[in-house]
């Protein structure tokens, strides 16, 4: 229960840090959506689905929580109009959490 309090938490409040990019200090704002379980090619895995919005595109992670928050899909749509999907096709050597 209270890793369900804390993603709540982070919900209303978001995330926001700085990442070195190209040898300067980016900010990168995310929003945790709310928590889905979708079926993947690993069977069915709840996710906590995580959205980051700048100025070139959007993106979107689901994560797993019992694969210490590995991505089990990643969506990016550019301002220019082109996507990318990224989905597991496989996992071995990492135990559940």
């Amino acid at each position: 229960a209270q890793t369900g309090q804390m993603t709540t938490a982070l919900a209303s409040a978001g995330i926001s840090y700085k990442l070195a990019n190209g040898g300067k200090l980016k900010d990168y704002n995310l929003e945790i959506e709310g928590e889905e379980t979708p079926t993947t090619a690993i069977g069915k895995v709840k996710t906590t689905r995580i959205q980051r919005i700048d100025d070139h595109r959007d993106t979107t992670a689901w994560c797993a929580r019992q694969y210490s928050y590995l991505p089990m899909r990643l969506e990016q749509q550019d301002t220019d109009g082109s996507n990318l999907t990224m989905q597991i096709t496989s996992l071995q050597g990492m135990n559940q959490n």
